[in-house]
């Protein structure tokens, strides 16, 4: 008989969704994290604020004078990681490459760890996966550094549990056994 979900079950079974779903978030969701914003600027022969495009801040935010800020008021406004590691001037396609890390990891993942259940069990290898990619996704929000974001996407791609772990084995860790 399996008894009801308790506190530790629920909190269990959305960690493990989170872990599980990992993936997901970054290849569905990468799209806002790029989002280009609304700019307000500043030139020095002006005396207040104006729309500008992304292409004339990127030309003239080394220009004495020439001051700027996102759009907070813009109906698409969303603080996202390309003003937060300052990257708005980047090439699209090498901020792009801060997910490779994430597949490359998921690959890796797929040759060393596919016996790792075997070897120390179902809910072991889940506790310890699930508690390594929460903290690197933990890591990944707070450290607004590409190479610590990109390293973290590694490690979340290591853990990826999709290819190695059945949905059967969550359902087993958040109830009780008999």
């Amino acid at each position: 008989m399996v008894g009801g979900f308790g506190r530790f079950q629920t909190f269990a079974m959305i960690a493990l969704m989170q872990v599980r779903n990992s993936g997901a978030y970054f290849s569905f969701g990468f799209g806002l994290l790029t989002q280009n914003q609304t700019y307000q600027c500043l030139v020095a022969s002006e005396h207040e604020y104006q729309a500008c495009s992304q292409e004339f801040v990127c030309e003239n935010r080394g220009q004495p004078g020439f001051k700027y800020h996102e759009d907070t008021q813009d109906a698409n406004y969303l603080q996202n990681w390309m003003q937060e590691m300052d990257l708005s001037c980047v090439d699209r396609s090498q901020i792009n490459l801060i997910y490779i890390p994430f597949c490359i990891g998921s690959i890796v993942q797929s040759f060393l760890f596919a016996t790792l259940p075997d070897r120390r069990g179902n809910k072991a290898t889940i506790k310890l996966v699930s508690t390594i990619n929460l903290a690197a996704q933990i890591i990944a929000l707070l450290v607004p550094v590409y190479t610590v974001r990109a390293l973290c996407f590694f490690v979340m791609g290591l853990c990826f549990l999709k290819y190695t772990t059945p949905y059967a084995w969550l359902s087993g860790f958040v109830t009780k056994s008999n």
